[in-house]
């Protein structure tokens, strides 16, 4: 019996060193995911891991892998001025009413954006005050009602649902 142990604890040592070790690579293990790439920023995200990992660095920073952050740190320049916009009713049947209280002396856009990605309408010089937009000509669905400076990037964007 003693030779028999000897026997297998050999052959598993042999098995070991001469390459049938495991070799594992990172993998996550999650219900859905993705990746996107933007210049030199790239985001990946997952949906329902199973498992989270923790580590603490020689300089005292950690690194966590999976979706617990437990801290989230974001600092900004200045105080930003955002040009204030409501929009009502939504869901719309024909009209939209957007309601501007642009703090600011830049001028405002509207820019009505589809579902494919589609300029529909484009609105310059936007006063405070209400400005009424129709929705009539377009068929019922989802839109995108992005509001913005001049040549800048959107301020405020709203999810516009247009029904009969």
């Amino acid at each position: 019996m003693k030779l028999y142990k000897l026997f297998l604890v050999g052959a598993v040592v042999c098995f070991t060193v001469l390459g049938g070790a495991q070799s594992l690579t990172p993998e996550v293990l999650s219900t859905a995911g993705g990746s996107a790439q933007v210049g030199t920023i790239r985001i990946s995200w997952t949906l329902g891991e199973t498992a989270i990992s923790r580590w603490t660095t020689h300089s005292g920073g950690s690194v966590t892998e999976g979706f617990h952050q437990p801290i989230l740190v974001l600092t900004t320049e200045g105080t930003p001025t955002i040009a204030l916009v409501r929009i009502a009713p939504n869901p719309v049947q024909s009209t939209l009413q957007l309601m501007v209280d642009n703090k600011e002396a830049k001028e405002l856009t509207a820019t009505l954006i589809d579902v494919q990605g589609r300029i529909l309408l484009k609105l310059n010089h936007l006063t405070i005050g209400n400005t009424e937009v129709s929705l009539e000509k377009y068929p019922t669905g989802s839109y995108f009602l992005s509001i913005q400076y001049a040549n800048e990037l959107p301020l405020q964007t709203f999810k516009v649902v247009k029904t009969q």
